[in-house]
């Protein structure tokens, strides 16, 4: 800390602080896992800055780098399921003509890690600044703070290691094979390519002679976990807090007021998406029509893209690390406190949002602010529907406590609290709660909570 210095009169405070920390993990693996082991290094880091050029304004910014190591379950895990537990298609088995259905085939599933994992990287910036006048102000304190969360090579399953089908179609199209009847394969079933990343997930029966046999599947390895793409969260936090003692506006009045008003506007929430299965050509490529770069990944552009959930209350898609916001959140709270006696009264805002960006309603559509609404021809497409929108929503609570002087006890006070006070409906999202979405809107309707804190 650096107090006022001498011929920097613009200079009321200024803080710097740095911190560092390197931590080496030793993971090993117990029952249930491959029994490996394995050491991981993380070196975080925080430097943060505070300018105060005068009294009632400061200046703050944060920069770190945080790391999460991988467990030893993402490391090592090895469980086997049941036997012939799943069911699908071996490519391998004979077909006819007219069906395929001789191609199914049951098989077990190993639930495995990944020892090539490595750690999480968070890089954050904050950057914030707090006003607190004086005079009839003096109590009030305004900020407002920006954030940009971005993570890389967040630990995920990415949909090609989770899926077995896709597992087993890979490996047939990587060993060569191809139903392209132009292709030069066509028709030969070539042997599974164990040199293959997808081929070394499948554990197949051996022949008497110790050779692979391809139509019979034993077991498949599931749910490996990767190093996954990135995602970010962006965004501005507001506050306003304001304490003063009653008599400052009603003379006659005691007791102390305080008031708070929180706010965030959310600007992004993105991640990749992984919609559907990757194919890979007979040379064992990703089969991209498009392709591009993201941190140094390739991405399929028709199977992987970038989506930004902001704006919307619920999804019908999955994105590793990202969930649904709306635009605007807030709470309100207006407390008042006279000796022992202590209440407040908070509001919840849910801003209005869609209920999902990749849908579109007859109002969005006659705007021009979608086209997957309907054809040309006047049929509906996928992703209509009637509404696309839900209303912002306010939802009160009632609090209360009142200390009592009981006997020689330090403490002891009563506390009671109503939640949704109007019992408020939620709206229909379209979530997993009866149509709606606990997340952000009270699914349970009023409710009373008492209690009693004691300290001897």
């Amino acid at each position: 800390n650096f107090p006022l210095l001498s011929g920097l009169e613009a200079i009321n405070l200024l803080s710097v602080n740095g911190a560092a920390r390197y931590t080496d993990y030793y993971n090993k693996g117990g029952a249930g896992t491959t029994g490996e082991s394995a050491n991981q290094g993380t070196f975080n880091w925080k430097l943060s800055a505070v300018y105060e050029p005068f009294d009632f304004v400061r200046f703050r910014l944060t920069r770190s780098r945080d790391l999460r190591a991988a467990t030893y379950r993402d490391l090592f895990l090895n469980q086997p399921t049941l036997p012939d537990q799943a069911t699908g298609r071996n490519w391998w088995r004979e077909r006819t003509e007219e069906s395929n259905i001789n191609q199914n085939e049951r098989w077990g599933l190993v639930r495995v890690g990944n020892a090539d994992l490595t750690p999480e990287k968070s890089d954050t910036l904050t950057l914030g600044l707090v006003l607190s006048p004086g005079g009839w102000a003096q109590g009030m304190r305004l900020s407002a703070d920006y954030y940009d969360i971005r993570v890389r090579d967040g630990i995920y399953t990415p949909y090609n290691f989770s899926s077995p089908s896709s597992i087993i179609e890979n490996c047939w199209l990587s060993s060569g094979n191809s139903e392209d009847e132009e292709h030069p394969n066509f028709g030969k079933m070539l042997p599974p390519d164990m040199n293959n990343r997808f081929c070394r997930e499948i554990t197949f029966a051996t022949l008497p002679d110790g050779s692979l046999d391809p139509t019979d599947i034993l077991y498949v390895n599931a749910s490996r976990p990767d190093n996954g793409l990135p995602y970010q969260r962006r965004g501005i936090d507001l506050s306003w807090n304001y304490s003063f003692p009653m008599n400052r506006a009603f003379e006659s009045i005691p007791g102390t007021m305080s008031l708070t008003l929180r706010a965030s506007r959310a600007l992004e929430a993105s991640g990749i998406q992984q919609t559907v299965a990757q194919r890979v050509t007979s040379s064992g490529e990703l089969n991209c029509t498009a392709t591009t770069f993201i941190d140094g990944i390739l991405i399929c552009d028709e199977a992987l893209r970038r989506i930004d959930m902001v704006g919307q209350i619920r999804s019908s898609q999955f994105i590793p690390g990202v969930a649904a916001t709306p635009k605007w959140t807030g709470n309100f709270i207006a407390a008042y406190m006279m000796g022992d006696l202590s209440t407040s009264l908070s509001a919840r805002y849910i801003g209005g949002a869609k209920m999902d960006n990749t849908w579109c309603d007859e109002r969005q559509f006659l705007r021009g602010s979608c086209d997957n609404y309907m054809d040309e021809l006047g049929r509906y497409l996928g992703g209509s529907v009637d509404n696309n929108w839900v209303k912002p929503y306010v939802n009160f609570a009632l609090n209360a406590s009142y200390n009592l002087h009981v006997g020689n006890m330090r403490r002891f006070q009563v506390t009671g609290t109503i939640n949704n006070l109007f019992d408020k409906s939620p709206p229909f999202t379209g979530g997993g709660i009866s149509g709606a979405s606990a997340g952000f809107h009270d699914t349970m309707g009023r409710s009373y909570r008492m209690g009693v804190r004691m300290e001897f």
